[in-house]
């Protein structure tokens, strides 16, 4: 077999040198799919930071982890099924670490017959009138009081939990 010419060790290199190149734009490509997938996969939210990206406020999330249970935009109240004691209620307030305001339905909602009335945010004191706050509201007719959250609503009172009394 003859030896390789000029031409042909050329040719050789070149192929070489390209075949190299593809291995290393390889490899390139391979490492930056690898960094896209890791910059695209989602990051993990924990339940509290998923709740408050959906509106929760930290009060009724507080509450939550006191394990309050709110009933969400009942009807009637009548819908409001779930309830807390008045010593939870003293526990959640230490929570909180304030005192909740306490309002009559009458000053509160346009009509005290519906939990899904509109709310009447200029008979609230100042604090109450933010988003999520969270205050009670008593019935004298009934004689029934309610941990109310505004999380999520602007017009009305969406969440509501009875309180008993000891």
């Amino acid at each position: 077999m003859a030896g390789k010419g000029k031409a042909g060790k050329f040719l050789e290199g070149q192929a070489r040198g390209a075949l190299d190149n593809l291995i290393d734009a390889s490899d390139l490509f391979k490492a930056k799919a690898e960094a896209d997938a890791k910059m695209s996969t989602p990051t993990k939210l924990d339940d509290r930071e998923l709740s408050k990206f959906m509106g929760a406020s930290d009060e009724y999330l507080d509450a939550r982890d006191q394990g309050v249970r709110f009933q969400e935009k009942p009807s009637y109240w009548d819908d409001i099924d779930k309830s807390i004691s008045s010593s939870q209620l003293n526990d959640l307030q230490n929570v909180l670490g304030k005192k909740l305001n306490t309002y009559n339905i009458s000053s509160v909602l346009e009509n005290p017959n519906l939990p899904l009335s509109n709310l009447i945010r200029d008979n609230l004191k100042e604090e109450d009138q933010i988003r999520g706050a969270s205050f009670i509201v008593f019935d004298p007719e009934n004689k029934s009081r309610y941990l109310a959250n505004t999380s999520g609503a602007n017009s009305y009172i969406r969440m509501w939990t009875g309180i008993d009394y000891d």
